[in-house]
């Protein structure tokens, strides 16, 4: 099977003031693969990434606003 990957910070619904700094952490269950690195993504546009666990970006000065936020 693929890995499984889960973005566990922030929780889904949390508001911050922009321009804020976003603590993004994501959690990968290998499934028997190797992982490269793991991509933070708002919607299509890559954020940032990180080549080793545990895996984690921040998005600094992140502007007003709903985004969907994923890895």
């Amino acid at each position: 099977p693929l890995p499984a990957i889960t973005l566990t910070s922030p929780a889904s619904g949390t508001t911050f003031r922009a321009p804020a700094s976003v603590s993004l952490t994501a959690t990968v269950q290998t499934n028997g693969n190797t992982i490269n690195r793991v991509q933070f993504l708002n919607g299509a546009t890559v954020l940032g990434e990180d080549l080793t666990a545990p895996y984690t970006f921040t998005w600094s000065n992140a502007p007003a606003g709903t985004f969907n936020l994923a890895a």
